[in-house]
């Protein structure tokens, strides 16, 4: 019963104090993988100088095994090999931001409002009178004089020149 006891304390004891392998680091810091990828660019941005160096003389290769950036940059390639991005529901994303009301995205000088549109003057263009139409129903507009139109997502992009990504963004759509 004693040996039994002191097997199980030395097991836990190994558990708790050991290094971590690179497949457990993995595991328990899959979130930082955005900050490992911009580690990466800035080490191989760094070695390309050495790089130069190594393929003029190939017995320099040896220095890529000891040089300590080096093995960084390995292990954290290895981390990235490991560790999966993070997946977001990008369609429910994406939904979330194209429900936000498109008359709450702009300050719009309105000409004339029914039950299903509403009629006002384009954002982006001069005019003196009311060519584009929002779509309650639809969340939807469109524009009959610059002949485009969208949901809240393109009418965000159309107005501040962002990309999709970023427009899904700052309506929110982010979780």
């Amino acid at each position: 019963m004693e040996s039994e006891t002191y097997l199980t304390m030395l097991e836990l004891e190994d558990k708790y104090t050991k290094t971590p392998t690179v497949w457990e680091l993995t595991q328990a810091f899959s979130d930082s993988r955005e900050m490992v990828g911009a580690l990466i660019l800035e080490l191989e941005g760094e070695l390309k100088v050495y790089d130069e160096w190594v393929k003029k003389h190939s017995f320099n290769e040896a220095f890529r095994r000891i040089d300590p950036r080096y093995i960084r940059l390995k292990e954290l390639k290895k981390f990235m090999k490991f560790t999966k991005p993070r997946v977001f529901s990008k369609q429910l994303d994406v939904q979330k931001a194209k429900m936000i009301p498109i008359r709450e995205l702009y300050d719009f000088n309105v000409s004339r409002e029914t039950s299903k549109m509403i009629y006002a003057k384009c954002p982006f263009h001069d005019q003196r009178t009311g060519s584009f139409t929002i779509y309650k129903d639809s969340n939807s507009w469109f524009c009959y004089s610059c002949n485009i139109g969208g949901d809240s997502i393109a009418f965000l992009q159309k107005l501040k020149g962002i990309s999709f990504v970023n427009a899904v963004k700052e309506l929110g759509g982010q979780q």
